[in-house]
């Protein structure tokens, strides 16, 4: 034991040794100056793109109108490289997508008010307010809103993908009528996703 005491207070020794020398301490407790630099043009660099989105609102450009739906943008993939895209979406009564995969997004829901009717896979589920569903790639999924009643939830891809620029292509094409099968079946193909069946069937019950 004793041979181990002097090994430890010699260690000591040379810390405290070190530590006193003019600017010592400086240099183990701080980057250095160019370090530093770095650090602080990163941080106003991040600070640069932080924003605030008010309530209803989108990011500039961003929103999305559907059918008289206005999908706000919260965060735009073009907001961060593309690593994900956030919408508060208002879905009115008995409305839905069909069932549908996605290559690239994985997706999570937040319903913040009203139901929501969720398949997974060959699960469903009922969302209520407050609750959320998180929604892998290319595991099949569709949503509707439950009976006579609207709902409005956030729903997130990432990443980013191509959901948001479908989610403008959709846009424009319903204005020019409501469209069919086909070219609904084109479009998700378009942004690779894929529709393997119907919308959900409301039975009037949560």
């Amino acid at each position: 034991m004793v041979p181990d005491i002097f090994e430890r207070r010699a260690f000591l020794q040379s810390i405290f040794a070190v530590s006193a020398l003019p600017g010592a301490s400086h240099r183990f407790l701080s980057h250095s100056d160019g370090d530093t630099g770095s650090l602080q043009s990163d941080r106003t660099t991040q600070a640069d793109r932080a924003f605030v989105v008010g309530p209803g609102a989108s990011r500039p450009g961003k929103g999305i109108a559907i059918r008289g739906t206005m999908i706000s943008v919260k965060v735009s993939g073009d907001d961060n490289g593309g690593g994900f895209v956030l919408f508060e979406v208002p879905a009115s009564p008995l409305s839905g997508p069909p069932l549908h995969v996605h290559h690239i997004e994985d997706e999570w829901f937040h319903v913040l008010e009203g139901q929501l009717k969720v398949q997974i896979g060959s699960r469903l589920f009922t969302l209520e307010q407050g609750a959320s569903a998180y929604l892998p790639r290319r595991v099949p999924h569709a949503w509707q809103t439950v009976g006579q009643q609207p709902a409005r939830f956030l729903s997130l891809a990432q990443p980013a993908g191509r959901l948001e620029a479908y989610m403008v292509a959709l846009s424009t094409l319903v204005r020019q009528g409501a469209p069919d099968a086909a070219s609904m079946k084109a479009l998700f193909e378009k942004y690779e996703m894929e529709m393997i069946g119907p919308p959900l069937q409301d039975d009037g019950r949560a």
